[in-house]
């Protein structure tokens, strides 16, 4: 007799559903999940910051006629540092291709940052009670949440403690590995832990190896360093399937779509002005100088508009009229919706929320719409932008649009980096759906979804 799944119209007749991938030709097939998967494997790698800025910078360097470090009628990079921002640490940067006057301007930004954790300005730790130091093998460090994190998918993590000391206008690289202790077990009653659990215990035994260790003099110059905590990884990013998980795609897979993207317009025939931007501290607000409006973002402005219109009047309405109605993209991860999300005491709506394997989303109209300047008049003409020019059979199964999913009461935020730019200009929501978003081993993307959003921003960047 057939089994169960044999029996069940259901089962025999299902087929997982991924629109994204389907109706392809082989060549376009095996080049996603060879080349293109290959190269995002290889860039998934980097969890700093200013690691990721070093893989941009690296990445552009090697193209034929790319200046970097300043700016320059070529297309040209440049970071925090080179633009000579207060308080730059090489953690944001600017991608430019000046264009001619008569092109249009196109904006996209992605950011640097990951959800982790930071170690705080004081953060050795022992137990301070006589008795319980006895069971305090060595020094830990305390850690402050950087972004949305759930403090039980980081108990009983391996991690890795890196980032700077800035002494004496030194910057000295620290990693140091260290464990985020687990209870045992079989004395564990289920309670819920307290975010101050998360100290990383780093196996040093005494003051004066971790002040050795860490690079500083005394407890107080931790407030000289920059420090975080990554998931110890050897190799990030595990392939089953068309699927990649790890740690990080928020925002590696925006980074990396948008570099792409921008390797293969920058020397197309497009009379264009483009900028791609990779801002950090995104997770937290995106409030510093070296990633706001007002500092960063208004130099690169200013530099390019000059380069652009040498000699020449610049267009009355300033960056707005050069946009011509084009929004900004923002491209950045969202919450994708499996089954684990499909209960009701979540309070979402499950129809309008993006799906892992459906393409890249494309955010319409949600309840934080009116905070922004985008109209439906330009989500309409980006969507015919990729219908129209795509090139694929099925173009409506290589994006999705989102509505708000999360309803009225539900304990979820919305994107600050396309809130925050929103103030200035129209700004367009894009990205991936990233299944476990902000878990330290388990978000998981569609790699056809990342290459159809690469795809997308490169359509932006030429029209």
């Amino acid at each position: 007799m057939a089994s169960y799944a044999d029996k069940c119209e259901n089962i025999t007749g299902f087929k997982g559903y991924q629109p994204a991938v389907d109706n392809l030709s082989k060549k376009t097939k095996e080049h996603v999940m060879n080349d293109f998967l290959r190269e995002y494997h290889d860039f998934f790698q980097v969890q700093l910051a200013t690691e990721c800025v070093d893989q941009a910078r690296e990445s552009f360097s090697k193209l034929e006629g790319v200046v970097v470090g300043k700016p320059s009628q070529k297309p040209f990079f440049v970071d925090d540092v080179d633009l000579g921002i207060g308080g730059a640490e090489g953690k944001s940067y600017a991608i430019v291709k000046p264009g001619k006057p008569s092109g249009g301007l196109k904006i996209v930004m992605a950011h640097t940052d990951v959800p982790c954790l930071r170690v705080s300005s004081q953060p050795v730790y022992i137990e301070a009670d006589a008795e319980k130091c006895l069971l305090c093998p060595g020094f830990y460090l305390s850690t402050e949440k950087f972004g949305g994190i759930r403090t039980g998918d980081w108990l009983g993590m391996n991690v890795n403690i890196k980032g700077k000391v800035f002494k004496n206008d030194k910057e000295l690289k620290i990693n140091v590995p260290g464990i985020i202790r687990q209870i045992s077990y079989h004395v564990d009653e289920g309670d819920e832990k307290a975010s101050d659990s998360l100290k990383v215990f780093t196996g040093i035994r005494t003051l004066k190896e971790l002040y050795k260790t860490f690079k500083v003099s005394d407890g107080m110059d931790f407030a000289r360093s920059d420090l975080y905590a990554f998931p110890h990884i050897e190799k990030n990013g595990f392939v089953v399937g068309n699927e990649i998980s790890g740690f990080g795609h928020d925002d590696r897979a925006g980074i990396f779509a948008s570099l792409i993207a921008g390797e293969e317009s920058f020397f197309s025939e497009s009379d264009n002005t483009m900028i791609l931007l990779g801002l950090d501290r995104e997770e937290v607000g995106n409030r510093s100088s070296t990633c706001s409006y007002d500092s960063m973002i208004k130099k690169v402005l200013d530099e390019t508009t000059d380069i652009v219109f040498a000699g020449k009047p610049k267009p009355r309405g300033g960056i707005e009229s050069l946009l011509e109605n084009s929004p900004v993209i923002s491209v950045d991860t969202d919450v994708a919706f499996g089954d684990l999300e499909l209960t009701d005491d979540l309070n979402l709506d499950f129809r309008k929320a993006p799906k892992i394997g459906w393409g890249f989303f494309l955010n319409g109209f949600d309840s934080d719409w009116d905070k922004t300047k985008t109209s439906a008049k330009q989500v309409a003409q980006f969507m015919d932008l990729i219908d129209n020019n795509l090139g694929v059979k099925n173009v409506r199964d290589r994006y999705q649009v989102l509505g708000g999913f999360v309803k009225n009461d539900a304990p979820f935020g919305t994107a600050t980096m396309a809130d925050i730019f929103g103030n200035h200009f129209s700004t367009l929501d894009i990205g991936v759906p990233v299944l476990g978003l902000h878990h330290p081993r388990a978000e998981t993307l569609n790699i056809f979804d990342l290459y159809w959003l690469k795809e997308a921003i490169g359509l932006h960047l030429r029209a």
